[in-house]
């Protein structure tokens, strides 16, 4: 279809991002889909979006905010928190309450407890 069509769905999300003063990216089928012009979403696709951080209130307010997105049924919201660059986790895991927590970085994908996310 035409891509602006498409992205024109987006409009109100993009609003409330820009006012919810969070530094968000896409990454995955919608961003190579804008990149290459060439049909990667498919209707089971999700908006997946990397949501830089630097401290837990930064953390818990962008988890907070894709938690309200996706319960208002608009769009499947997956993606990640990233943490300085030293490591992401997803925002579900984030918002969950195991005592260990899956992160990702340049160097290696592991579980770590949870009360280290911030030391």
């Amino acid at each position: 279809g035409d891509s602006r069509s498409e992205f024109a769905a987006f409009r109100p999300l993009v609003e409330e991002v820009t006012k919810s003063a969070l530094d968000v990216r896409i990454f995955g089928s919608w961003m190579w889909q804008a990149i290459t012009g060439r049909t990667m979403v498919s209707a089971s696709s999700d908006l997946d979006l990397l949501i830089d951080v630097a401290n837990r209130p930064e953390a818990d307010h962008a988890a907070a905010f894709l938690q309200r997105k996706t319960e208002s049924g608009l769009f499947r919201l997956d993606g990640e928190l990233s943490c300085a660059g030293d490591w992401d986790v997803p925002w579900r895991e984030y918002l969950g309450d195991a005592p260990r927590v899956l992160v990702k970085s340049l160097e290696a994908v592991r579980m770590i407890p949870r009360d280290e996310l911030w030391k």
